[in-house]
């Protein structure tokens, strides 16, 4: 059984240099809020189903055509010297 220091080796060794997560999003959050409005139109109007669907073609259509991938200067590091903080997570030394 290997023990944690040898773990952490092996994964360091074996890490790939970048790692890929989807670029962030605001429209999952604005999906999540067609939802109420469509079940508050079930229940009381049928003007709130319209603007819940809205809503959620609206967010549906914003979400599939956001581009896929951050921008490659994304994941520069700053230039020396500079002040502001760094976009890395984690540095590889």
């Amino acid at each position: 059984m290997a023990t944690g220091a040898e773990v952490i080796a092996l994964e360091e060794k074996y890490a790939d240099a970048h790692i890929h997560l989807p670029s962030p999003s605001y429209w999952p959050m604005v999906l999540a809020v067609s939802f109420p409005i469509l079940a508050y139109g079930v229940i009381y109007s049928t003007l709130l189903v319209v603007a819940g669907a809205a809503v959620a073609v609206l967010a549906l259509f914003g979400w599939a055509l956001e581009p896929p991938t951050a921008d490659e200067s994304d994941f520069d590091p700053p230039p020396p010297g500079d002040d502001h903080p760094s976009k890395e997570l984690a540095v590889s030394v």
